[in-house]
């Protein structure tokens, strides 16, 4: 089990979203989910900005990931 970022809309985390920090989780949504054109070298001031116009009633938080064999 790891601890991860990810963004979560109505009780659901978004799989898209998922990654090692919060830039990185909502850069993720941005692009998977409302198709936002987030590039790499954006500042992390524009990365909030596009975030608090699209957030809506999301919420960006660590969640435990576990992976499991089949």
């Amino acid at each position: 089990m790891t601890t991860a970022w990810a963004v979560v809309e109505y009780g659901d985390i978004r799989i898209n979203s998922v990654g090692d920090t919060r830039r990185a989780a909502l850069v993720n949504w941005l692009v998977a989910e409302k198709r936002v054109l987030a590039l790499a070298h954006a500042s992390d001031q524009l990365i909030e900005q596009m975030w608090s116009e699209h957030q809506g009633d999301a919420i960006c938080t660590t969640v435990k990931i576990e992976v499991t064999k089949r």
